[in-house]
């Protein structure tokens, strides 16, 4: 095996794309994104798999039936909204 003499400690030139990603909060690359917020959580494996297999049978986006369980906490505890 050859002898390392020494690290190349040169900068390299950025590739193309890694100089062409959208800036944090740029809506224009998504601008389906416009106007929302992230919203997310750590949970068991259990909770994604099952989530996962709603989404299939019922042909909907975790989007939407995270959208859809969310409107039924906020109707569920509406009276403490106001």
């Amino acid at each position: 095996m050859a002898k390392r003499t020494g690290l190349n400690l040169r900068a390299k030139e950025p590739r193309e794309a890694e100089t062409s990603k959208p800036e944090p909060g740029d809506t224009a690359a998504r601008p389906d994104r416009r106007d929302k917020k992230l919203i997310s959580g750590h949970f068991p494996r259990t909770t994604w798999a099952t989530l996962r297999i709603l989404t299939a049978k019922l042909n909907k986006t975790q989007q939407q039936l995270l959208e859809e369980s969310l409107t039924d906490l906020f109707n569920k505890h509406r009276d403490q909204l106001s």
